[in-house]
């Protein structure tokens, strides 16, 4: 039989860790001993498990252990670490390969991401998941925490901008990251009343709207950035209106495809991923509204610790988040429209 050791720490009774553990050995056909546990006497004690796991070839062994790295198992490595010098600044070695974001696990990360980490479906009781992301924002900031927003144009084309302004101003975002279209059509759903040339209170098609997101860009430019525009008066309400207002920093990072773009938007993309990764370090939650661009570009720089929430009408959009690594992320499908004004109702009420 081939054998190996791996260590678990953390709550890994009431996270169901330890279970878990055993069940992938089990199902994949292999076998453990537990050779060591120390179970945590209070709630805010950590338990420890050493276990030994076998199974009959090395390529089981392995398949077994690449599942329970993903758990957070550590594994008691039976060589010395290979050391290999990089060949040049920005190449690894061959063969190397970081193969988790996991970080750490804690008891305080399941709660809400516990029940909600099913499949993506448009299924799920929708008020529960958002009463609970509300409680877990709630908790955050009592506790000092930072959260983020990751988010698409669709906020403001389904008038749902005025909530995610009203956020900031209630001092719940400490982040926004989303592109150039984010940022332009809630500047011209201030300055025209539109979004993409539609009437955003009425919906109905204004003479001329499509228009309108060039002639904001050509203002803002006029007074020099977002900043200047909401100094001097230009713009006087909006996402980017309470960003500016409240002190609160946001990424807009270019594409190819951008009208424009606004003053603000960084253009070259090595330099807007840099400052996004900055802020993802940051952050204790993320919830990433619309917007599959920017949500899988999030979820690439995200540790596993960032509690991750992914809302998309398009269901695919939290698939490609997972498929890419960014297994933690937390799916809810449903309409950008109907998730904002629930969330911030949920957060307003006592």
């Amino acid at each position: 039989m081939n054998k190996r050791t791996i260590d678990l720490s953390g709550h890994i009774i009431d996270s169901l860790i330890l279970t878990k553990t055993m069940g992938i050995i089990m199902d994949k056909g292999g076998e453990f001993d537990i050779l060591e546990i120390e179970v945590g006497r209070k709630k805010s004690d950590i338990s420890h498990a050493k276990i030994e796991v076998s199974a009959d070839s090395p390529e089981l062994l392995e398949s077994i252990l690449d599942e329970l790295s993903v758990l957070g198992a550590s594994i008691d490595e039976i060589k010395e670490v290979n050391l290999v010098e990089a060949p040049k600044d920005k190449v690894a070695p061959e063969g190397f390969y970081s193969s988790s974001n996991h970080t750490h696990r804690s008891r305080e990360e399941q709660q809400v991401f516990e029940f909600m980490n099913s499949e993506v479906s448009s299924e799920k009781p929708l008020m529960n998941l958002i009463n609970g992301i509300a409680s877990e924002m709630k908790e955050i900031k009592a506790q000092g925490g930072k959260i983020g927003i990751v988010g698409g144009p669709a906020i403001i084309h389904t008038g749902s901008g005025k909530y995610l302004a009203s956020l900031i101003k209630e001092g719940y975002i400490d982040v926004i990251m989303a592109g150039n279209a984010l940022a332009t059509h809630d500047i011209e759903s201030n300055l025209f009343g539109t979004s993409l040339g539609i009437e955003v209170e009425t919906g109905k098609i204004v003479a001329h709207g499509h228009t309108h997101h060039m002639r904001a860009i050509n203002r803002i430019n006029n007074s020099g950035s977002i900043k200047d525009a909401v100094e001097d008066g230009t713009l006087t309400g909006g996402v980017m209106y309470e960003c500016i207002k409240n002190d609160v920093p946001f990424v807009l990072a270019g594409s190819i495809r951008d009208d424009g773009p606004l003053p603000d938007v960084i253009t070259d993309t090595a330099e807007a991923q840099k400052l996004m990764r900055h802020y993802a370090q940051e952050v204790d939650m993320v919830i990433m509204i619309a917007t599959m661009l920017h949500s899988i570009a999030t979820g690439n720089l995200l540790p596993s610790r960032v509690k991750s929430i992914c809302v998309d009408i398009n269901p695919s959009t939290v698939t490609k988040l997972s498929d890419r690594g960014s297994a933690q992320v937390v799916g809810i499908v449903t309409d950008i429209g109907t998730f904002l004004p629930l969330l911030y109702n949920a957060l307003m009420e006592d």
